[in-house]
């Protein structure tokens, strides 16, 4: 016996290997981009003021040519370290471009200190410093000595480079305008996403967790590219912010974790896993702030945690049986976060061990991949929130059908008998009026079964007319009808019904058989709040009346 796919399934798989094949080319593009960018030749940073320098390392001479390409090993705290070489400085308002992973720089111009540099003790500012040149049309010795604090905070130094005086920020700016534009963008969304789900945490708190992540994510975008110093130029709390942010940032990647996994059957495995990550990262903010440790140290580990808690959440959400469509978003958008992660990684140890990196300005990989999480963040959140009204609404209407008389668009006895306790419960003061539509049998004998349902919907919509204050309507089955009302105001109810009658008859439409009907009022405390001797109470009432009518109508006929 041969099967065949149905549409749906091939059309499926033809979409599914769509993505796969969209994403192979997102991936090899991305490598081939990513390494492309390390044979790109040097640009106007190599000149003759990048090239032939003396480095030496505790007056030990190491090497001698352009600076990006010396490797420094095993470099200790306090060690002096000096670059020196012969340049002529013949322009007019000239200053010298030096990224800072020192805490303590000198510069010597013919032996003369013309410029000091010094930070806190066990501080290493992540930072790049402007420093004036006075102008000669001789050449002149230059000697710049610098100082780290901490043990290897540094493998290789970015060549210095020449820039015209004041231009610092301008320069920053022109070196990385997109990542200024990018990490705006997600600073801006991350403030307007906190402040629409602070005032509904409960229910918005996936947009809470987006929005926090997105927030600390552009923050520590700006201080690791050190676009943050354009607007603030102190260095020392720019670079805790620039890692204190990323700490934070693995309290917020947890509090985002749990609330896209919260409905997985593997949450409990991977709950521990996302509170010791955050644990993790206060641990290493309150002791780097106390001085246990440099802020810089645990950073390894950090990143190392979270890439483990990264692929452990994929997998889960792999894993997971129920994988909807906001689900397979999620998981893209950590995929794409983890991979440009790994490409930071081989960034950082190819331009350590390998290739210098020539621009003064830190660059990163992660803030693309942050940009793609964030936004499939939000719009898996908006699918995952569609879904779940999509089947609420299905829900409710399946609850409406079987809530709701087809006939009156009354609620039915169903609604009522599971309704009625929760009015019950709220006030011991209620009040029950049962109903008896007069002459149905007459009208369905004599007229038909269809004047006999118009007859019963012409009924109820008087009840809903006359009675709209009442707490409940239900049409109990043929032609009996109840109401209810959560007070024992009697001279309310009585007010109700007077004139009853004849403002039954006023809403007829059929003059051959009037609306007439039989009722029972009875109030909860004629029978000490016992729901069921209220209910008999009305119902007795209600066929005494009822009783009366017949016998009235069989006298006017024998007479």
């Amino acid at each position: 016996m041969e099967f065949k796919l149905d549409d749906n399934s091939q059309e499926k798989k033809k979409l599914n290997t769509v993505w796969l094949f969209t994403g192979l080319i997102i991936v090899l593009v991305t490598f081939l981009w990513f390494f492309m960018s390390f044979l790109t030749p040097f640009h106007e940073t190599y000149d003759k003021f990048s090239s032939f320098w003396h480095i030496s390392v505790n007056d030990k001479v190491v090497y001698h040519g352009r600076i990006s390409n010396y490797r420094f090993n095993h470099i200790h705290n306090n060690d002096v370290i000096t670059f020196s070489t012969k340049k002529m400085i013949n322009k007019n308002n000239t200053s010298l471009m030096v990224n800072v992973p020192f805490s303590a720089v000198k510069l010597y111009q013919n032996k003369k200190l013309t410029y000091t540099y010094h930070e806190k003790k066990k501080f290493v500012p992540m930072a790049v410093l402007e420093i004036p040149l006075s102008k000669s049309n001789e050449m002149q010795d230059l000697k710049i000595v610098v100082e780290p604090s901490i043990n290897d905070p540094f493998t290789n130094i970015a060549d210095f480079r020449l820039i015209k005086s004041g231009t610092l920020n301008e320069t920053i700016i022109k070196d990385s305008p997109q990542t200024l534009l990018l990490a705006s963008f997600l600073i801006l969304l991350g403030i307007i996403l906190i402040a629409l789900a602070s005032s509904l945490i409960r229910t918005l708190y996936q947009v809470f967790a987006i929005g926090l992540y997105s927030l600390l994510g552009g923050i520590w975008i700006l201080c690791c590219t050190k676009i943050i110093q354009v607007f603030l130029t102190n260095h020392f709390i720019n670079t805790y912010a620039e890692f204190y942010s990323l700490y934070l940032s693995g309290i917020a990647f947890s509090l985002l974790q749990y609330s896209f996994i919260r409905d997985n059957k593997y949450c409990k495995k991977i709950y521990p896993m996302l509170i010791f990550m955050s644990c993790f990262s206060v641990f290493i903010i309150v002791f780097s702030y106390l001085n246990f440790f440099s802020i810089q140290a645990p950073l390894v580990i950090f990143q190392l945690f979270e890439a483990i808690t990264d692929v452990v959440f994929i997998i889960a959400l792999y894993l997971d049986s129920n994988w909807k469509t906001s689900k397979r978003i999620v998981a893209i958008a950590f995929i794409v976060h983890f991979a440009f992660g790994i490409l930071d990684v081989l960034r950082y140890n190819i331009e350590r061990y390998l290739i210098a990196n020539e621009t003064h300005i830190g660059s990163t990989y992660t803030q693309y991949g942050l940009l793609v999480l964030i936004i499939l963040m939000v719009y898996a959140f908006a699918i995952r929130n569609e879904e779940i009204i999509r089947v609420q609404i299905k829900e409710t209407t399946w609850q409406e059908i079987a809530y709701t008389d087809s006939l009156t668009k009354l609620r039915n006895r169903t609604y009522f008998n599971e309704k009625i306790s929760e009015i019950i419960h709220e006030t011991n003061k209620y009040t029950i009026i049962y109903f008896d539509l007069n002459g149905l049998k007459f009208v369905n004998d004599n007229f038909s079964h269809v004047a006999g349902d118009m007859f019963i919907l012409e009924f109820a919509t008087f009840l809903k007319s006359h009675f709209n204050d009442a707490n409940m309507i239900a049409r109990m089955g043929g032609d009996e009808f109840i109401i209810v009302y959560n007070h024992c105001n009697q001279e309310k109810i009585n007010g109700l019904f007077e004139n009853f009658e004849e403002a039954e008859y006023k809403a007829s439409h059929h003059k051959d058989y009037p609306l007439t009907s039989s009722y029972g009022i009875a109030y909860s405390f004629e029978c000490n709040n016992d729901f069921s001797q209220v209910i008999s109470l009305a119902d007795h009432r209600m066929y005494c009346m009822k009783n009366k009518y017949y016998e009235a109508h069989e006298n006017e006929r024998r007479n």
